[in-house]
């Protein structure tokens, strides 16, 4: 007897690394970043076992020391959401390529092999392959693909080289490596002017208050170390939420009749 098993394609999972890194990151920043800046001491770590430290920060260091760990911090943050975004895009490898198999009935061995190829390909796919092959599948192509491309070498300058920016991260033209970042920004009009808003400023009443997306862009040369503040971590992470968003919907529509296997 035949069992029939119908295939559900969801966006919510294409969406769903970057949204858990985006949770994770921004929760855990915010948690500890008090607790650093309150920390007198470095505690020692509890568990049963025996305690393991390597020339223990003394309280009279701690203030030498706050910064290091609050950069360590955001470093890895921007790192794990340049994960959730590349695994985004390996979803969408696999929403797109098990779309283009269509309807009729296959056999579930021979789906279980075909789905397990994709994975596999997306997940070795380096970031530049796994951009074009997302693209080339969508409805329409993504508005960040620079910004994208972007996030990306500074996460492989944070990981492979500890964030100091090298020879093979920077621009052959330009010579600086380039963190662009797309964000809403608010502002009012006076005189042809554009005049963005800060928290805590005084304007006319009446005044007209725009908005619109625009791309912020941090520089950094050869020799430079990447680091960020937590204002710009949050521009990072409002950004990823701008990336799925624009992935997500750009995928293409499931047919009203969708797949059957067996």
């Amino acid at each position: 007897m035949a069992i029939h098993v119908n295939i559900t394609l969801s966006p919510n999972a294409v969406a769903a690394p970057t949204l858990g890194a985006l949770r994770d990151t921004l929760e855990v920043i915010s948690i500890c970043f008090p607790a650093i800046e309150g920390a007198t001491n470095v505690p020692i770590l509890s568990g049963n076992g025996m305690d393991f430290r390597i020339e223990p920060t003394q309280p009279a260091e701690m203030d030498e020391r706050r910064p290091v760990y609050k950069q360590w911090m955001l470093s890895k943050g921007f790192h794990e959401l340049a994960k959730g975004l590349h695994r985004s895009l390996e979803e969408a490898c696999l929403y797109v390529e098990v779309l283009k198999m269509g309807g009729g009935y296959r056999k579930w061995g021979d789906l279980q092999k075909a789905v397990d190829g994709i994975k596999k390909k997306a997940n070795d796919a380096r970031f530049p392959e796994l951009m074009a092959w997302v693209n080339a599948g969508l409805s329409e192509k993504l508005h960040f693909d620079r910004e994208f491309h972007s996030l990306n070498k500074t996460r492989n300058c944070l990981e492979h080289r500890h964030g100091i920016v090298g020879d093979r991260d920077v621009d052959k033209d330009t010579g600086v490596l380039v963190l662009a970042l797309p964000r809403m920004k608010v502002f009012f009009v006076k005189d042809g002017v554009e005049t963005e808003i800060a928290i805590g400023q005084v304007f006319e009443k009446d005044t007209k208050i725009f908005m619109k997306r625009v791309t912020s862009e941090v520089s950094y040369k050869v020799g430079e170390k990447i680091s960020f503040t937590v204002d710009e971590f949050k521009t990072i992470a409002f950004a990823c939420w701008m990336f799925v968003q624009d992935l997500v919907s750009k995928l293409p529509q499931v047919p009203a009749t969708k797949p059957t296997h067996t």
